[in-house]
């Protein structure tokens, strides 16, 4: 409350497909780098805020020589009191799994984070991963939600783009085969006007393949980012008059006159009416007085003696 004035603010959470005029914040990098974590096995980037331990594969950092060896002197250690790697892993993700199931995300990073050091080409370990992450974009939400203000609305939406991504992706093949034909035809002909009509024809399907791949990329690029829109409304109170109320002569002179033209005017109001209707008590009194002179006249005088 500063000045009499009451201010708050509305945010309004909306997670989309597509990215709208707003603030938006994006849980990981800007751009989406692929990168090999195991032989043959390529995952796309994704970094937040949080120790590299709990962060999938260690957050993607450089590890120095130091902490190879840590890593090989852990994976050792529990494969001994284990008795196999394997069942090092299956331990390894058993307490990851609790942990998720516990709600302590941290906690279930670090375990996928070490079951990955033991038999990092195993899919349990990029299915955690994924959990991992997608409950990063619900940690925002919250720390959205707890912004100084009111939420007025809160909305998650995903939506299914299997069906349009497998059609894109007929579409574009097709369109690709049929660039391979005019491109054969274009060696083929003979003729400077054949050139031309296959090279226009060509230039036409090579622009529907590049809009095809930018659907494509626009697509993949959705799937792997969540985005969160915000809209921030200031909410302002009627403001409050704090200023002193002291004695001002010209307002007095001025209410004073302003009593006095009303009065004058509800003079002249009344002087309108009676001269309006004045006629008429005085021709109530001439009845009168000619009547009274009427019984007067015709009275009998008394006789003299």
């Amino acid at each position: 409350m500063t000045g009499g004035v009451r201010r708050g603010a509305a945010v309004t959470a909306l997670f989309v497909c597509a990215i709208m005029v707003g603030l938006v914040l994006q849980l990981c990098s800007a751009a989406a780098e692929t990168v090999e974590v195991a032989p043959g096995v390529k995952v796309t980037k994704r970094t937040f805020q949080a120790p590299s331990n709990e962060q999938p594969f260690f957050g993607f950092v450089e590890k120095s020589p130091s902490l190879r060896e840590a890593d090989e002197t852990f994976v050792a250690s529990v494969v001994k009191a284990f008795g196999s790697r394997k069942n090092a892993f299956d331990a390894t993700t058993s307490r990851a799994w609790r942990a998720i199931a516990a709600g302590n995300i941290p906690e279930a990073a670090k375990r996928f984070n070490q079951a990955f050091l033991l038999t990092p080409e195993q899919s349990e370990v990029f299915h955690g991963f994924a959990i991992v992450v997608a409950s990063r974009f619900d940690d925002a939400l919250n720390q959205i939600k707890q912004l100084e203000g009111e939420v007025a609305t809160a909305n998650v939406d995903t939506k299914d783009v299997t069906d349009q991504f497998v059609d894109l992706q007929a579409r574009l093949a097709a369109k690709q085969s049929e660039e391979q034909r005019y491109l054969a035809l274009l060696n083929r002909a003979s003729t400077i006007d054949e050139i031309l009509k296959v090279d226009a024809a060509l230039t036409n399907v090579r622009t529907q393949v590049e809009q095809l791949t930018a659907q494509i990329n626009s697509i993949k690029s959705r799937t792997e980012f969540s985005t969160i829109v915000l809209s921030v409304t200031p909410l302002t109170g009627l403001p409050v008059d704090n200023t002193a109320k002291g004695w001002d002569p010209a307002k007095t002179l001025a209410r004073a006159l302003a009593a006095v033209s009303a009065l004058f005017q509800v003079l002249a109001d009344l002087a309108i009416w009676a001269l309006v209707f004045g006629f008429v008590p005085l021709i109530g009194l001439a009845v009168v007085a000619m009547a009274t002179r009427g019984r007067r006249a015709s009275a009998p005088t008394a006789p003299t003696v």
